[in-house]
């Protein structure tokens, strides 16, 4: 007979568990009869910390990122757009109560990406538009500026090549080459009604020049810009009313590409005395 120290420790048997009615050991665990608590306990709590994440959040996360391209060019705003929209969805579904979802850090980089994206390209948009406003007014007022003060070639050269006086020996309409006698020049763009109308004007006060409206470009027309000079009094007449057509177009030079300034068409519209 065995002797008791010898006994293994997972087949001894508590005699208090005899009393009681309970025989517990590791040896019947492991014989299969019932399962390890310890194993059930953290099967359990194993499944008490799985979360899924919120798509909501992921997607707020992906647009956030792809704003960068709304920064570049205002076409791509609507990234910004859908980024901030997904990120606001995730937050108010995450920051509920009841939600087991995860994904909190991941809709407020997204959100914060697509709002300092769609900001930046806005600003940039909206600075391009203004500057591009203010230089066509100025390119329309100088026109008429160079006309009132008599530097009729400078006016002549802010006009595009279609539109100014052809050199003796072109033809009618053709793209000038600029290979031509200044006065010859001179004297014929002053007989250009709308050139003529302003010297009449002579020394009276212009007014400031004002964006009239934009056309953008589209397939119908290119883009232009419809600037409107007052000068008061002019002549026998109570105003004289210019509106002008600016364009912009790139221009190849020895030092790369520009972009060059033109006045594309003149409307002069005069206001008889009061």
């Amino acid at each position: 007979m065995r002797s008791p120290d010898r006994i293994p420790a997972h087949c001894r048997v508590n005699p208090a568990n005899l009393s009681s009615g309970r025989l517990y050991g590791d040896a019947v665990n492991r014989a299969g009869s019932a399962p390890d608590q310890d194993v059930l306990d953290s099967d359990a709590a194993a499944a008490d910390e799985y979360r899924p994440v919120s798509g909501m959040a992921v997607a707020a996360a992906i647009f956030g990122v792809l704003s960068l391209a709304a920064a570049i060019h205002p076409s791509f705003f609507i990234l910004s757009v859908l980024g901030v929209v997904f990120a606001m969805v995730a937050i108010r579904d995450l920051w509920r109560a009841d939600s087991i979802k995860i994904g909190r850090l991941a809709a407020l980089v997204g959100l914060a990406l697509s709002l300092f994206f769609g900001c930046v390209g806005l600003t940039r948009s909206l600075t391009a538009t203004w500057i591009a406003n203010r230089r066509a007014e100025e390119v329309a007022a100088g026109w008429v500026d160079a006309v009132r003060d008599g530097r009729i070639l400078e006016a002549h050269g802010l006009v595009m090549p279609l539109l100014r006086v052809n050199a003796p020996g072109e033809a009618e309409g053709a793209v000038s080459t600029g290979l031509f006698d200044s006065r010859a020049i001179e004297a014929a763009y002053r007989q250009h009604p709308e050139v003529a109308a302003i010297l009449t004007c002579g020394a009276a006060k212009r007014e400031a020049a004002r964006l009239m409206e934009y056309v953008p470009d589209s397939k119908e027309r290119e883009e232009v810009w419809i600037v409107r000079v007052t000068i008061a009094p002019c002549g026998s007449r109570e105003s004289l009313t210019v509106d002008i057509e600016v364009e912009s177009a790139l221009v190849k030079q020895a030092a790369g590409w520009f972009e060059q300034w033109y006045v594309k068409n003149i409307t002069v519209n005069g206001k008889p005395p009061s």
